[in-house]
């Protein structure tokens, strides 16, 4: 409920910089990358000097390439399903 209303409606975004405190369970958000720095969501402000990166700066970084074909799966051994918040 701490986070601007702007970002609550539009949840968890590409370009967001966040700390994850897991020992609480919290997404503490920061900024987002792709907005300026006058925009609502970036209201607890953002690193001195800071410029937005825009989407065609980094869509040639992005790959695509197919590496599992139809009905492929990817499986773990050290991966479980839980509920709730582990305690430990």
């Amino acid at each position: 409920m701490r986070l601007p209303v702007e970002y609550r409606q539009t949840g968890v975004s590409i370009g967001d910089v966040c700390i994850i405190d897991i020992a609480h369970g919290r997404f503490d958000f920061l900024f987002n990358i792709f907005l300026d720095s006058g925009h609502p969501i970036q209201r607890g402000g953002v690193p001195e000097g800071f410029c937005p990166l825009r989407p065609t700066q980094v869509e040639s970084d992005i790959e695509e390439s197919i590496i599992y074909g139809a009905n492929s799966y990817l499986a773990s051994s050290t991966l479980c399903k839980t509920s709730g918040v582990n305690s430990s």
